[in-house]
């Protein structure tokens, strides 16, 4: 199981959980009428099979500008293999892509008259076996320089972090470095590390 534990966008910070299967399969592209958030019938989809209590915060969706959609749909899809929910061209004004993601939606935006960089955005996920995770995502790398004539080494790069502090435990992390400034990182905590939180202290992300 793994459980989305964060969502940091140029320094603020949200907290949210979900679960899926560590690397999809699949693209599946629909067509849809123009909307700022993507359907209720998206995030349904995406969401399927994830129990959501009613006391725990939730997160429906994700939406990130780019200056280049090419740059996503590279990492999305022939690297990650994340499904493609929805998919729009509006000439001389945007393109967009929703990818379901480990049970979240990810809607990427290029902006045609106004360009916007991604710049600093990062999205955590806990899982239970980084391990197993790194070799996934290593020979999710090979394949893709593989097929890609003078790609060479790792197309996107892979750190690994051990026993570093994070949420009042001690964890080890992987991080994917995506386009401009995109990072998805995966903490595998230690639970045995883990101590309450004293006076005036919360859990840092």
């Amino acid at each position: 199981m793994i459980q989305i534990i964060g969502l940091l966008l140029f320094g603020a910070s949200l907290i949210f959980t979900s679960s899926q299967p560590v690397l999809g399969q699949t693209n599946q592209a629909s067509s849809s009428s123009h909307l700022d958030h993507p359907p209720a019938a998206h995030q349904h989809q995406c969401a399927r099979g994830v129990p959501a209590p009613d006391d725990e915060p939730s997160l429906e969706s994700v939406q990130v500008e780019t200056t280049d959609l090419r740059l996503y749909e590279r990492f999305f899809e022939q690297f990650l293999g994340a499904r493609l929910l929805f998919s729009m061209d509006h000439p001389l004004v945007d393109r967009i892509k929703t990818y379901c993601y480990h049970h979240l939606l990810i809607t990427i935006r290029q902006d045609l008259k106004t360009p916007r960089i991604t710049g600093w955005v990062q999205v955590n996920f806990v899982v239970r076996d980084l391990e197993t995770l790194k070799q996934e995502v290593e020979e999710a790398g090979r394949r893709l320089a593989s097929s890609e004539p003078g790609v060479s080494g790792e197309p996107y790069p892979i750190r690994v972090k051990r026993g570093i502090p994070r949420n009042l435990c001690r964890v080890d992390r992987l991080e994917l470095v995506g386009p401009e400034g995109f990072l998805i990182g995966f903490n595998q905590i230690h639970k045995e590390t883990c101590r309450p939180p004293t006076l005036n202290e919360g859990p840092r992300q």
